[in-house]
């Protein structure tokens, strides 16, 4: 693992984004997580780092030591899918991590889009990092017959678990909605992007692509705390 020290206050780490798959992956191991989870939980904790979505990088490991210890999630869960409709996707990922359900079930999703326009996948009995807002409970909660986060409360029972209810995850087929006028409409959103940024205006993930980019060539900086503390959970 390639780390350097840095003369920032407070002091700092810089891993290259291997380093931070490398490490992501033997802690979530370390902690008894299978091979697939492990892949699919380090893809997703590198990826917020090198956006600088801080709250969801390598942070999010000790909150996932934290959930594996409270007896809650299973961690060698393996996702089942069910087929339920020509557009409709249904994945229960069996009270594991949702990332590696939403893995398993994505290729299916995306071939349901390309064939209905537009396909939905429910992905039932998982934990995740994710904060539900009204709608979004009722839309993968209630809707699609899972937990609410009061009742995903109750279910945790004080086991400072993450989060256990469900996730819905929509795709749409730009192709198929536009058909004839897809190239047409393509083009307008151009328009209206160039519009927004002609303002002076910052274009919704941007901040997200110039940090990925920034990553990519010099690496990501970590607080030698939070570094310090990730370490520990290997001892």
């Amino acid at each position: 693992m390639s780390t350097t020290a840095t003369n920032d206050a407070p002091a700092q780490v810089v891993l290259t984004l291997d380093a931070v798959f490398a490490l992501s992956r033997n802690v979530l191991l370390r902690h008894g997580m299978s091979e697939a989870h492990a892949d699919a939980i380090a893809r997703v904790i590198t990826q917020g780092q090198r956006d600088e979505c801080h709250s969801h990088g390598i942070y999010r490991l000790l909150v996932c030591a934290r959930s594996l210890k409270s007896g809650k999630v299973d961690a060698r869960a393996e996702p089942t899918l069910r087929d339920l409709a020509p557009g409709v996707l249904a994945v229960n990922a069996h009270y594991g991590f949702s990332l590696l359900a939403f893995e398993t079930g994505l290729p299916v999703l995306a071939q349901k889009a390309r064939s209905q326009g537009i396909a939905a996948m429910a992905i039932n009995r998982c934990f995740h990092f994710s904060a539900l807002a009204a709608m979004i409970e009722l839309l993968a909660g209630a809707l699609i017959g899972d937990l609410t986060s009061m009742e995903s409360q109750a279910f945790d029972e004080g086991a400072g678990a993450s989060p256990c209810h469900g996730e819905l995850v929509i795709a749409i087929d730009p192709r198929r909605f536009g058909g004839d006028g897809y190239e047409a409409g393509q083009a307008r959103a151009e328009r209206l992007f160039a519009a927004i940024t002609a303002q002076g205006a910052r274009l919704p993930s941007q901040r997200r692509f110039e940090a990925r980019e920034r990553s990519e060539r010099e690496g990501v900086k970590v607080p030698r705390a939070l570094y310090d503390d990730v370490l520990k959970l290997l001892d």
